[in-house]
Parts: structure tokens; C-alpha cells; sequence
């Protein structure tokens, strides 16, 4: 029995809505609605009123504990679906939008005590109904317009007037018009399946625009398109299951002989020397080899063009997790057999290294056994770029909730890769320490400002809380390699943001040797600025495509180059755009049009600086980008053209 009928039971009330879980809930929206009549606890079919009473407050409090619990409507389209809900239900039936936040307060009172965390995220969660509440209102406003538009073309939509849902219209329009060139009066599934599952109309919404046009619907195709989109998603869900089912002989067979598990602790192991950080090898032994095949093998002869997996008593190799890539390495067996390693992954808590044998002389007999002793060396300079740049998420993101201290921000996750991730330098140049440590989730909840994922589900013992001290705090539950200390990071460098606008915008940065290389390619562009007329033309273009293409493999492609980088982009296209109206003139033309080929929109700034004063010719440049076409123009005080617009 759950607590809300258990409530009703013991307060002798006739349903849950009379209890004191939900009346203060019902009082709250009675007082704070305009024109609208008292609850009357009603259950009759046409009591519309009471029952929107009772869905909103049902509404509320789920909003209220998920938000609290740190489900994030980003990530969570049931929660933002619900949330619409509650907007519509509060904005057309008790003409107060804020509901949905003022009952955030009464959640708190009646669950607060026994939930305290509803108490610590109140502000966070208050910013985010408030978030969700604005896009709605924009959603809602942009769709009347749009849904005008549609009965002007279509008349008889007006009769679906209560649909609220952004691919409504587009999902509409393209079903007539391909209901219209089919000529029949069946909806095929394929189109079924295209609405619900692209334009996100559900079944029976569907129903109703198929009644509305006298149309019947393909059922059974779209029911089989449906199950056939949802076994391809089961199959994706069930990938790493999958997985473990191949390995399962190998994994009888370990347990067998007596192991649990790969002891994986040592992958945290380092020695600091000064500002160096090494990492040992590791001496162990084999207790598992399998073939490509997956076959168990206790004697194996190895051959160098055939993948093996070695599984091993202990492992400082560290496997894919939490958004961090895999270390590689080798495993020496003796003087003339290594193993690459280029792949390692967690099965059941066994860690398996996947690679390939270097043989310096095949014909030597090479044998390899169980409980063989070897040695594990991980590659270090890869680990070390994978620490920095695990250590510069955190930093981010705790940069990122101090600049945006008034937005509710949360990490729906990372990649962490050897090829990188404006910080405020003074975190890494004071060197605060970062502490590690192993806590359960009673000590967990006792620890302030801890960053996890929404919708992560996390064990009750065993968590690694990373922590990062002042004068830049950051505490994250992790299971990634970290460094010791903030300075060890070298050098941070965002270079670009990717979905800037959108609710989960990714940011891509660098460091240590990468953010560094980084910088001095920024300062080489602005030293060619101050020398550009001295150089010759053909140095000149060899130095700029130089630059640019450095910082390209550097800083990737992906998203809006961002603040230096973003610059030293925008001075390098001025310094082509420039060299084009120069080489005009120096070949004696009287007036120049040029192409210029960009990846993002040409930017004012830069275009200026190519048309600068003292230009004798007429000049054009172009520029597109996202389908954008972008113009500037310049034409000298004494030309000898007259042009004609």
C-alpha cells in the first residue's frame, strides 16, 4: 500500500486528494488562480474543473521530487512533457502560469522533512521550472501563429486547436500532401510511423487527424515498423549484455579457478617528482587467455597477426568509463614477447586487454601460460593527457556554474580524449591540491554542492568523490584518473561551443602541450598582423595557411570556433580577404569580386579590416555559410566608377 492511500486509510478521507498531502496542494491553487471556483472534490464525469485541480497537483509534486532529485527536463522528456502539461493546465484553466513554482513551496512543506534535498535544490529547481516555463510560453506563441497560418490552408484544423506539440504543423502538412499525391484513403504505416516517430504526433492524435479527413490508418504496418524501432533500440541497450554473453564461458571459468575479480585499484597510481608525474609498471600474472575466437586457451603459442585477449590478476590499465577513453600500452611476457595493448574493457569486474604480439623471432618457440608473471606498462604520455584533460571537465564545469551562478546547470555528460576538452588562469597557477576519496552514500548526502549526472544511478558504497579546492571549487562523483594538483593541468584553452543556443551545449577545449601550442599559434597570428604589408605575398599566404591549418588539427572543426581561437580565425580571414583587393591592385585591375570560402558567417570585424581605407579599387567579397549568403562592400572616395544599384 502506498503512502497516499496509507494517508487516506488512517485520516479517514475518501481519496488522496482529501488527505494532507495533496489539500494543502489544492488550497494553493484555489488561492493564487483568477476567476475561477473553489475544489469540490467532485468526480463526476463533466466535474472538468475539480479534475484539473487534482492533475495539477498530482503534476506538481512529481515535478517537484524529480527536479529535486536532479532529473533535468533536458534529458528527461517525460518530465518535460509533464511540465507542459502543468503549464497548459495552469495558464488556461487558472490564468496563473507560476503555479508550477508556487507549488514547488508546498511540495516542500509537506515532504520537505523527510526529503531534505527538496530543501537544498529549492533555488535550482525554482530556475528551472522557470527555464521550462519560458520555453513553453515561446513554444506555445510561435505555434498559434504558425497554427493560423495552417487553418488559412486547411480549415478544418481548427478543430484541433487544443494540440500543442512543435511538429504538429510540419507533421500535418506533409501528410496531406502526401495523402494528396497518393490519391487513396488509407494513411500508410510508413507515414503512420514518420508522423509519431519524427513529428512526434502520438497514436491517438493520429486517430483524430485521420477521422478529421475521412481517412483510415495502416495499422498493422505501423505497429510493425514500431516494434521493428524498438527491437533495434533493445538491441542497442542490450550491446554490453550481449557482450557479456560471449564471454561467459571465459568468465565460468575464472570463477572456477578460484578469482572474483581483477584488482583495478593500481590504475589510481602515480609517483609525483617535483612537477613530473610517472606511473610504475606493474608486475602480476596471467589468469585468463582467449583466441579471436573467444576460445579458452591455459598454452598458447601466439602468433603476431592474430588479436588475443589477456586477462590478468591485477591491471593498472585503466578501461572505458565515465566519458574517459581507455588507456593503451604493453603487457611483457619475457625479452622476446610483448603484447600491444590498444583496447581494455570491464567484464562482470574482470578487465580484459585486448591486443596484438610483437615477436622478435618467430621462430623461437614462444609459449604463454596461465599464472605466467608479466609486466604491464601503460603509455604515459597518453594517460597524462587523459588526467589533464579529465581534471579540465571538472574545472569547467565548475567555472561555468560560478559565471552562471543565477542558471541551473547540469553535466549530461563528457568525452574525455587524449586530443583535448577561457578558465581563470590563477586555478592553475596557485596549485590547489585535488583530493580523492572513497565515500558511501550516507557520508555523500552530508557533502554540499556535489555535482552528479541526472538520471544516474549510483552504488551505496565505493563512490570516488573528486574534489578540487578553492579558489576554483569542484566536487564530482568519478571513476577517472585525476591529477594531484590544478597546476599539473599546464595551460586550458576552449576552442569552440557547439549548440550555443540550444539547452545542452557541448564545449571542446585543450591542455597542457595542446592548450599551449594553442596560445603560441594565436600569438604567431597576431605578430604576422603587425608585419602583414612587409611580407611577401607568397610567404604570406604559406605563413597564414600554416597557422590555420595547425589550429585546425588542433582544435578540430566541430562547433563555433570561441574566444581566442575565434579571433585569431577572424584576423587570419582578414588577412586573406586583404591579400585578395592587394593582389587586385598590384595586377592593375580596375575593380575586384571575390569568393570567400568560410565555415562559419563573415564576420563584420574581419571584413572591415580587408576593406580598410587607402584601398584604391572597388571591392566586393562574398561569403556563405549555412545557406547565408554575407556581403561586404567598399568603394573609395575618388573612383572611376559610378555603379548603379
Amino acid at each position: 500500500m502506498g503512502l497516499e492511500r496509507m494517508a487516506a486509510i488512517l485520516q479517514g478521507v475518501p481519496s488522496n486528494y482529501d488527505t494532507d498531502l495533496f489539500q494543502p496542494l489544492i488550497k494553493a491553487i484555489e488561492k493564487n488562480s483568477k476567476g475561477v471556483s473553489p475544489y469540490s472534490g467532485s468526480y463526476a464525469p463533466d466535474a472538468v474543473l475539480d479534475a484539473a485541480y487534482r492533475r495539477l497537483a498530482d503534476h506538481a509534486r512529481m515535478i517537484s521530487v524529480c527536479l529535486a532529485d536532479g532529473v533535468f527536463p533536458a534529458t528527461s522528456l517525460n518530465l518535460k512533457q509533464i511540465m507542459r502539461k502543468s503549464f497548459k493546465i495552469s495558464t488556461d484553466v487558472f490564468q496563473n502560469p507560476k503555479l508550477p513554482r508556487i507549488l514547488y513551496d508546498e511540495v516542500v512543506e509537506t515532504l520537505g522533512t523527510t526529503y531534505p534535498e527538496l530543501v537544498t535544490k529549492e533555488i535550482d529547481a525554482k530556475l528551472i521550472i522557470d527555464h521550462e516555463e519560458q520555453g513553453y510560453a515561446k513554444m506555445r506563441s510561435g505555434l498559434k501563429k504558425k497554427m493560423r497560418d495552417l487553418v488559412k490552408q486547411y480549415p478544418e484544423v481548427e478543430t484541433l486547436s487544443d494540440v500543442e506539440l512543435p511538429g504538429f504543423v510540419q507533421g500535418y502538412k506533409e501528410l496531406k500532401e502526401t495523402m494528396a499525391k497518393q490519391k487513396s484513403t488509407e494513411i500508410p504505416g510508413e507515414l503512420v510511423f514518420k508522423l509519431y516517430d519524427t513529428h512526434g504526433l502520438q497514436e491517438d492524435l493520429i486517430k483524430r487527424i485521420a477521422d478529421l479527413n475521412k481517412l483510415s490508418i495502416d495499422n498493422k504496418g505501423f505497429w510493425s515498423l514500431l516494434a521493428k524501432h524498438k527491437a533495434r533500440h533493445k538491441t542497442a541497450m542490450k550491446e554490453q549484455d550481449n557482450r557479456g554473453q560471449l564471454f561467459d564461458e571465459a568468465l565460468k571459468n575464472l570463477r572456477s579457478n578460484g578469482y572474483v575479480n581483477t584488482n583495478d585499484q593500481l590504475k589510481y597510481d602515480y609517483i609525483q617528482k617535483e612537477k613530473k608525474i610517472e606511473f610504475k609498471t606493474l608486475k602480476t600474472k596471467i589468469i585468463g587467455i582467449l583466441n579471436e575466437d573467444l576460445d579458452w586457451i591455459d598454452f598458447l603459442d601466439p602468433c603476431s597477426d592474430r588479436p588475443y585477449y589477456i586477462v590478468t590478476k591485477d591491471t593498472n590499465f585503466y578501461c572505458e568509463e565515465g566519458g574517459q577513453e581507455a588507456d593503451r600500452g604493453a603487457i611483457y611476457f619475457n625479452q622476446n614477447m610483448v603484447m600491444e595493448v590498444d583496447s581494455v574493457f570491464k567484464l562482470q569486474d574482470f578487465v580484459f586487454h585486448k591486443g596484438h604480439f610483437l615477436l622478435t623471432n618467430e621462430k623461437k618457440t614462444n609459449c604463454v601460460h596461465c599464472d605466467m608473471d608479466v609486466e604491464l606498462e601503460i603509455d604515459e604520455e597518453r594517460r597524462l593527457k587523459l588526467m589533464q584533460n579529465h581534471t579540465g571537465v571538472h574545472l569547467l564545469n565548475a567555472a561555468v556554474r560560478r559565471v552562471l551562478s543565477k542558471s541551473a546547470i547540469c553535466p549530461t555528460g563528457s568525452s574525455v580524449t587524449e586530443n583535448g576538452l577561457l578558465l581563470n588562469l590563477e586555478s592553475i597557477k596557485c596549485n590547489a591540491p585535488i583530493d580523492t576519496r572513497i565515500v558511501d552514500s550516507v557520508q555523500l548526502s552530508r557533502e554540499p554542492g556535489v555535482v552528479t549526472i541526472p538520471g544516474e544511478t549510483y552504488p551505496e558504497v565505493g563512490l570516488r568523490l573528486v574534489t578540487a579546492f578553492p579558489p576554483l571549487v569542484s566536487k564530482e562523483l568519478c571513476c577517472g584518473t585525476h591529477l594531484p594538483t590544478t597546476g599539473a593541468l599546464g595551460e586550458f584553452c576552449v576552442t569552440s561551443v557547439k549548440g550555443a543556443g540550444g539547452q545542452t551545449p557541448c564545449i571542446h577545449a585543450l591542455t597542457g602541450d595542446k592548450a599551449k601550442q594553442a596560445r603560441e599559434l594565436f600569438c604567431r597570428a597576431e605578430k604576422l598582423e603587425q608585419v602583414i604589408d612587409l611580407v611577401d605575398p607568397d610567404r604570406k599566404k604559406e605563413e597564414i595557411s600554416l597557422i590555420r591549418n595547425e589550429l585546425s588539427s588542433l582544435c578540430g572543426t566541430s562547433g563555433a570556433p570561441y574566444g581566442e581561437y575565434a579571433k585569431c580565425l577572424d584576423l587570419l580571414d582578414s588577412f586573406s580577404k586583404r591579400e585578395v583587393v592587394s593582389q587586385a591592385e598590384r595586377e592593375g585591375r580596375r575593380f575586384v569580386v571575390h569568393f570567400v570560402r568560410v565555415s562559419y558567417l563573415m564576420a563584420g570585424p574581419a571584413a572591415q579590416a580587408a576593406l580598410a581605407p587607402r584601398r584604391a579599387l572597388p571591392a566586393m567579397l562574398l561569403g556563405c555559410a549555412g545557406g547565408v549568403l554575407v556581403a561586404a562592400c567598399s568603394v573609395p572616395p575618388v573612383s572611376p566608377f559610378t555603379f548603379i544599384f
